[in-house]
């Protein structure tokens, strides 16, 4: 009888330990504002959010804003991030928004004292487009793949990106460098 108290009393225990980690979980969350460059709010635009100092080896945490500008990845884990807008249709990409740009990318880090950060972000003007159509000079064929780097227009040159897509492809570049 006593042995089955007993188990009883750890049953009941860890059912209230499990209630009790379920109501206060550790949440781990960025959130923010996105800003276009007139003020408004950017709207069902997608957000990025690049782990720094990590190799990420899976699929990057995506998430949209809604109508006001605001988002909110949840339950990343711990470590520094960047967040940047990848969304080619509304011009914008990692190299005008995020770690592929100029400089050093503004970060939040998640730790256990610190599970939720606020990360805003204030847009750039969106990038311009390059289109290529490149045919083969012998047969007149589209060709279909390519490669582009993108250097910028200074005294030394400086490898800003270099990316590979169908020669179909918009390629974005960032409208506020030359």
């Amino acid at each position: 009888m006593r042995t089955i108290l007993l188990l009883a009393a750890a049953i009941a225990l860890s059912a209230v330990t499990a209630q009790s980690q379920g109501e206060s979980p550790n949440i781990r969350v960025i959130y923010g504002t996105v800003v276009a460059i007139d003020g408004t709010p950017a709207k069902q635009l997608t957000l990025n959010a690049e782990p720094l100092g990590t190799r990420f080896v899976m699929s990057l945490p995506r998430t949209k804003t809604n109508d006001a500008g605001v988002y909110r990845f949840d339950q990343l884990p711990f470590g520094r991030y960047t967040v940047y807008v990848e969304d080619k249709k509304a011009g914008f990409s990692i190299f005008s928004t995020g770690v592929a740009g100029a400089g050093r990318p503004p970060e939040v880090e998640l730790t256990e004292q610190h599970p939720q950060a606020e990360f805003n972000v204030h847009l750039p003007p969106p990038a311009g487009y390059l289109f290529f159509h490149l045919t083969d000079r012998s047969t007149g064929a589209p060709i279909s793949g390519i490669e582009v780097t993108v250097m910028s227009d200074e005294t030394t040159p400086n490898f800003l990106f270099s990316e590979s897509c169908n020669s179909t492809e918009a390629i974005l570049v960032s409208s506020n460098r030359n």
